[in-house]
């Protein structure tokens, strides 16, 4: 039978969608209508389609909901992909929440599909805007999942902070954790958490609590000088360290602190706000015995950001430990760090 002309209906059954029958309506060579099936090509098991999918997603970063992209552009395909990717929990599990596009609903549905899955979450409220009201049926949603939480950034203003948190019970998946919230009176505490072992704080807050003894990275920013060193001395096992200083060093004596750990430390100030913060005293409170070779350079970068960084000097020092690396990075509007960056090839 040669069709001439033909156009397809839709499935015209309430019965599951292996008993359906998706029909058309051709027209044969005698000019007469009827019913034909439609031939499809064989289905592929839902475990195999199901897993197709999740490579369809961004293999680096967090999914940002779009109709055109995976995993909603994944719905629209037909009905039994739909089916599949709305049953699979890990296509689900990423989501970059942005307060200022205010999909709450869709935002709190993504979630809840995720069912069970480790969650990848970024919270971001970039204009700190009076979103509260409108936002708290996501942010019960994304506190009551709290026990899935796998990696977690949040970006946030003071309201919304204190509707997220104090959160109660433990984090028994949390592996990376990234704060940054002005609210210098907030008090939260993660040291529930088994898994965690990357955390950034990037306006430092001495009340957001951590297992510090797990932490292999650790990131801040604001910090004093002795709140450094503290921190050093309590993360026994941190690999790479980096902390942007805010005061000169403590007048009280101070212990060495013995590190055996550590590989990469990063020490910066940001001298724009005052220009005689140094952060080079942190490295007389360090013993970290170590490398054979010391080795120094100079280094100008090009960064168009909210603070410029002019330079850095990677340096490795006899006395400190097997230390790999050690940054020196300067924030500035001007040249003016350059002055008291080091010139020469040794330490003394």
């Amino acid at each position: 039978m040669n069709p001439m002309s033909s156009f397809a209906l839709p499935v015209l059954s309430n019965r599951h969608i292996e008993y359906q029958t998706q029909n058309i309506l051709v027209r044969d060579q005698d000019g007469r209508l009827h019913f034909a099936p439609i031939r499809r090509a064989p289905t592929l098991p839902p475990e195999i389609l199901a897993e197709i999918f999740i490579h369809c997603l961004p293999v680096s970063g967090l999914v940002t909901p779009d109709p055109a992209e995976p995993p909603l552009a994944l719905c629209a395909i037909c009905r039994w992909w739909r089916e599949v990717a709305l049953s699979t929990p890990r296509l689900w599990s990423s989501l970059l929440v942005d307060f200022d596009d205010m999909h709450v609903d869709l935002y709190r549905k993504w979630l809840l599909r995720a069912r069970s899955a480790p969650l990848s979450i970024s919270l971001k409220d970039w204009d700190e805007k009076e979103v509260l009201a409108s936002v708290d049926p996501l942010l019960r949603t994304f506190v009551g999942l709290s026990r899935q939480w796998k990696n977690i950034e949040i970006d946030i203003g003071l309201d919304l902070a204190c509707s997220i948190f104090p959160v109660d019970g433990d984090f028994p998946l949390l592996e990376h954790l990234s704060v940054s919230v002005h609210a210098s009176d907030l008090s939260i505490s993660f040291c529930e958490a088994p898994k965690l072992r990357e955390v950034s704080i990037l306006i430092y807050n001495p009340h957001i609590q951590v297992p510090w003894h797990q932490l292999t990275t650790f990131r801040t920013a604001n910090i004093s000088i002795s709140g450094c060193i503290e921190i050093l001395r309590n993360a026994s096992n941190l690999l790479d360290g980096t902390f942007e200083v805010a005061d000169d060093p403590p007048d009280v004596a101070t212990p060495i602190v013995h590190h055996k750990s550590l590989q990469n430390l990063s020490l910066g100030a940001i001298i724009d706000q005052d220009p005689n913060v140094n952060p080079m005293p942190v490295l007389n409170f360090l013993n970290i015995p170590g490398l054979k070779k010391p080795h120094s350079r100079v280094q100008r970068l090009g960064y168009d950001g909210p603070r410029r960084c002019i330079a850095i000097s990677i340096f490795h020092i006899p006395i400190l430990c097997s230390t790999r690396h050690i940054g020196i990075i300067v924030h500035a509007g001007n040249d003016a760090g350059l002055d008291r960056m080091p010139e020469s090839n040794t330490f003394h």
